[in-house]
């Protein structure tokens, strides 16, 4: 639940501001399949991540250090993934 707050909390910051690209890493599995998930999200935490797609879509995005192989697969298609 915290990594999903703070991802939620990132990102509104980061498009309020204005700051373009923007470098996101997330290490939680959960946060990434949640949020490339189709459709609503029926789950306790669901808001949030539509909240978080929604907020992502409008953000130019990549993705720093090391990503396993197994969340970059996951990765939405409006991440950026080197």
């Amino acid at each position: 639940m915290i990594e999903a707050l703070a991802s939620r909390a990132v990102c509104e910051c980061a498009l309020h501001c204005g700051f373009h690209p923007v470098i996101f890493e997330v290490d939680s599995l959960l946060v990434v399949q949640a949020i490339k998930a189709p459709g609503p999200n029926t789950s306790l935490l669901g808001r949030i991540y539509e909240d978080i797609s929604a907020c992502l879509a409008n953000l130019q995005l990549s993705w720093s250090g090391h990503v396993p192989p197994m969340i970059r697969s996951l990765a939405p298609s409006f991440l950026c993934i080197p």
